[in-house]
Parts: C-alpha cells; sequence; structure tokens
C-alpha cells in the first residue's frame, strides 16, 4: 500500500529524522515507538502530505485512502452528532450503526438529535473519533488517540480495529493497547534517528531489544579488552626489539650479540604483525548508554496521622452528584476509581484533596497528611510562571538545587526558564512529580497521570509505585500502570440519569480485571451489530 524510502525531514539545520525506510500492506497496524520529541508526529504528517520531507520518496497505490488524525482531535460546532459524523465520513452512515458506535465508547445513552456543542470535551473527542473510525479510509494515521479514552472505549477501539481489519500506522504510550492491536514496531533510534523494523508484539519488541543492547554491549567490551591484549603485546614486543638492538656482551661475544640482535628484528616483525591485526579490526561504536529515568519520590511521615476518612460524602455539582461515599484510607493505603468518563472520578478527587467542599458528608485528612495531587488539567500550575519560579516559590531549593531536581526528572534545560503554559502535558507532569520530590509527599493523587507521558516517563512511575510507601489514589485508563499499582481496593463508578440529575453510584469490585472483562464481553456483543 505505502512504501517509505530513505525518508530524510529537516527543519534549517535540525534534522528530525534520516534515512527512515519501511513499507506497510492492507490489513497490518505498525506501532510507531520512540521517545517524545524524536519525530513520530512530523513522520506521521509527511505520511499524510500535510508535510514536505526533503530527501527520499514515498510511494503509494493508486486512489489510497490516508487519514491523519490529530491529538487535538475533537468535535465542535451546534450540529447534531448524525449530522456531524455525516459531513465527516461524507456519506449517510447507518443510524443504528452509529448507535452501536457510541454505545461502544460508553455513549449509549446519548441521542443521535445531540448538539455537539451540549457534550463533554471527552464526549467531543469520541465522537470526533468516531466520525473518523465511519469514514472510507485505506490507511489510518493515528497520533495518541487512546489518550483521553475510558477502559470501555479502548477494549472497544482495540476490537473494532483488529476485527475490522483495518491498516494503521499508530503513535501511542498505551502499552496493553500496542500489544492488542499491532502487529510490527516502527521504532525510532535516539542516536541515528532513522527507523529499525520489526515484527511481532510490542511487549515481544521490548525483551528483544533488550537482549540485543545487552549483546551489543557484551561484543564491545569484549572487543575492547582484545585491542587492549593486542596492544599490550605490541608494547612488550617493541621493547623487546628495542632493548635488543641495543644489547652489548660485557666480553665482546659476537655470535650472542647477533643472537640477541636477531631476536630483536624477530621482536620487531611479530610487533608489526599485532599492529595490522588491530588495523584489521571492524571496531564498533560504543553503545549508546541508555540511563534510566528514575524518579527519587519518598514519603515522609510527619508527627500526627497520615489518615484519611471519607464519611457518607456527596460530591458533584448542579446537575450531577454522587451517593453518600465512605471510604477509609489509612496511610500507605493504595486504592483506585474505574468507570467510564464522565462519571465523576476526578471530582471525587478533587474532594478527598480538599480541592472543593463536599455537598455532604465530609472528609477528615489527618495533620500529618502532605497532598501531591497531578489533576488531567495541571490546574494547579501557574501559566505564566517559569518552572524555575514556580519551585523557587514552593520549596526551599535554590536555583542550582531546582536545576540538578529537574534534570533527574528529565525536563530539559532549555524549558526550565519558559512559561509553563506553553510546556507539553508530560513535561508539566513531570514538573508536578519534581515537586512532590521536593516536598516528599505522602498522599499521591494521580488524575491520568501518564496522558502525554511518553513510555519511559510512564515505566519510571510505575518504578516508583513499587517501592512507594506513602497512601496512593488512582485515576487512569493504563492497564499496565493499574498492574503495577497493586491496588488494595478498587471501586468502579456507575452513573445513572433520573429526572434530568445524574446521579454516580460507587461499588467496591474485586480488582480493576473484573470491569475490564465485563467490558469485554459488552464490546464482543455490539460488535456483532456493525
Amino acid at each position: 500500500m505505502l512504501i517509505a524510502r530513505n525518508l530524510v525531514k529537516k527543519y534549517d539545520y535540525k534534522t528530525i529524522f534520516k534515512d527512515v525506510s519501511f513499507s506497510i500492506e492492507k490489513g497490518q497496524r505498525a506501532a510507531l515507538v520512540g521517545p517524545n520529541g524524536i519525530g513520530k508526529t512530523t513522520l506521521l504528517k509527511v505520511l499524510a502530505r500535510i508535510e514536505e520531507y526533503n530527501e527520499g520518496s514515498i510511494e503509494i497505490h493508486p486512489g489510497l485512502r490516508i487519514l491523519y488524525v490529530p491529538q487535538t482531535l475533537s468535535a465542535s460546532g451546534n450540529k447534531t452528532i448524525q449530522t456531524y459524523i455525516y459531513d465527516v465520513a461524507q456519506f449517510e452512515v447507518e443510524a443504528y450503526k452509529i448507535e452501536a458506535m457510541l454505545h461502544g465508547f460508553g455513549m449509549g445513552r446519548i441521542s443521535l438529535d445531540t448538539k455537539i456543542s451540549d457534550l463533554s470535551g471527552g464526549q467531543k473527542r469520541k465522537v470526533a473519533l468516531i466520525a473518523t473510525l465511519l469514514t472510507p479510509a485505506d490507511l489510518y494515521l493515528f497520533d495518541e488517540p487512546t489518550n483521553d479514552l475510558d477502559i470501555e472505549a479502548l477494549v472497544w477501539f482495540e476490537d473494532y480495529l483488529v476485527r475490522k481489519n483495518k491498516t494503521a500506522i499508530i503513535v501511542s504510550h498505551d502499552r496493553i493497547f500496542l500489544d492488542n492491536v499491532t502487529d510490527r514496531i516502527f521504532a525510532f533510534d535516539l542516536k541515528d534517528r532513522t527507523i529499525t523494523v520489526t515484527r511481532g508484539k510490542y511487549s515481544n519488541y521490548l525483551v528483544d531489544m533488550e537482549k540485543k543492547e545487552a549483546r551489543e554491549k557484551l561484543e564491545y567490551t569484549l572487543q575492547q579488552e582484545e585491542i587492549k591484549r593486542l596492544e599490550g603485546l605490541v608494547k612488550d614486543k617493541q621493547e623487546a626489539a628495542k632493548k635488543g638492538a641495543k644489547w652489548q656482551p660485557n666480553d665482546n661475544d659476537k655470535i650472542l650479540r647477533g643472537f640477541k640482535r636477531n631476536r630483536a628484528a624477530r621482536s620487531g616483525r611479530e610487533a608489526q604483525v599485532f599492529i595490522r591485526r588491530i588495523g584489521r579490526i571492524d571496531r564498533m561504536d560504543q553503545p549508546l548508554e541508555k540511563v534510566s529515568l528514575t524518579i527519587p519520590l519518598d514519603a515522609e511521615q510527619e508527627r500526627g496521622s497520615a489518615d484519611i476518612e471519607v464519611i457518607k460524602m456527596v460530591t458533584g455539582y448542579e446537575t450531577f452528584s454522587t451517593e453518600p461515599i465512605t471510604l477509609d484510607i489509612p496511610y500507605g493505603t493504595r486504592i483506585g476509581f474505574v468507570g467510564r468518563n464522565g462519571t465523576g472520578k476526578s471530582t471525587i478527587l478533587k474532594t478527598i484533596v480538599g480541592g472543593r467542599e463536599p455537598k455532604e458528608g465530609e472528609v477528615v485528612r489527618g495533620q500529618g497528611v502532605r497532598i501531591g495531587n497531578v489533576t488531567q488539567e495541571h490546574d494547579n500550575l501557574s501559566s505564566k510562571d517559569t518552572s524555575l519560579k514556580f519551585l523557587k516559590n514552593n520549596t526551599t531549593f535554590r536555583e542550582h538545587e531546582i536545576y540538578n531536581l529537574l534534570k533527574k526528572f528529565g525536563v530539559d534545560e532549555d524549558y526550565i526558564k519558559q512559561p509553563i503554559g506553553i510546556l507539553s502535558s508530560g513535561t508539566k507532569t513531570r514538573l508536578l512529580l519534581a515537586l512532590f520530590a521536593a516536598q516528599s509527599v505522602n498522599v499521591l493523587v494521580l488524575d491520568e497521570p501518564t496522558n502525554h507521558l511518553d513510555i519511559e516517563a510512564i515505566e519510571a512511575l510505575e518504578n516508583l509505585l513499587e517501592t512507594y510507601e506513602g497512601t496512593v489514589i488512582l485515576v487512569t485508563h493504563d492497564r499496565a500502570l493499574l498492574e503495577h499499582t497493586k491496588l488494595d481496593k478498587t471501586y468502579m463508578l456507575t452513573k445513572e440519569v433520573d429526572s434530568g440529575m445524574e446521579k454516580t453510584t460507587v461499588k467496591k469490585i474485586k480488582s480493576y480485571t473484573e470491569y475490564v472483562a465485563e467490558t469485554e464481553k459488552t464490546a464482543e456483543k455490539l460488535m456483532r451489530i456493525i
């Protein structure tokens, strides 16, 4: 379907990628992976002919329809959902098919006549994605399509792509999604900015890369040892040759002197042999030393209780409220909330941490509680302040200590004196985690923390949660993160509508896998319709 040959993309004098070659055929789905900022989005735009490339070629089958799906995809305007989807897809999609898609994405209670302007931000993004999926295309280029999807929508999206045998190149940080959907990996190399193509699941690719890195490191070490050995022999032979050539016997024995000089000449010849052997060695480049990102966050318990108790708490706003919620959260407990977007997970978290007053009931936070709160929208960050000023205002750190701290969290030095408002969501999350490390927070509240983080940062967060001794309150759609967090208690949120008032119930379940299993059953039934 599409063949890329030796593509090169530059901005002024900066090379974004070079010598990029791969092919994608009908029914194949490739994961495009690499650290943030390496050029994944740029490559997708080049393939979609949104941006030009400097060198190389792109060969496509005649009539191939390519559809680029950006990160910022969202429906807008006052049209109804049905009309909006008709306009985007450019044909009248069967109304029962649209309804099945809405149900699959967790919007089954919403009418096709609902105006786009009446939807929440998350619902607008889902409608835009539905319209995209119903648009006839031969090759989809997805740029972080999973960022704002809840688990129910993720499972449906996975099933849809696989069962409908869609052809796609996908940028995503959701490792389970990539494992379930893709069958090959296009991996950007940080050192030479080209792409390596491998077949198989993403998890297999990671194992293969670890083995490859270990093998290359061993081969490089062995080669260096052999070169040092040969260089040592050269030195010994040259010294022997030099010493033998100057040797003089005490009794002017010409035979012995000749013997010594002949042996010196032989040592000189042997030294030259070893020098030629060294010259023939095809020297390996030193493998790029990969320094894994670590998040140095230790919980510090002050005097006083660090427990949290939620007593018959009702929270919400004018047209929405939760049922009375009672939670016992002793210090060190790990709890998680799952459920569709819009069921009130973020609202509950805000109320627990004190960012919102409950309608009824109360939240009792111990005197020793010190909260670190990562919100989806990063609304606890000042957009006008720089990272440097923000940390100066909220810690006792001096400037050089702040630079060292942010470096540990993978924040580029160029961003430290820039306004927080222009930073990427991933960098903002790293900034907040750096603050929490400086404050040694003992209650970590994470509301979709993996949105816009690259896989390296997500894995660092997982490693942190494996050893963190404080309390963790988590909302996430990242199933791998849920698995690593090892929750003590999991609560599922379900929203019902009664007389125009939305009400959320909170039910304790065995684990998040119970929720995923039920979601998969529902997705399988719906898939038969379309």
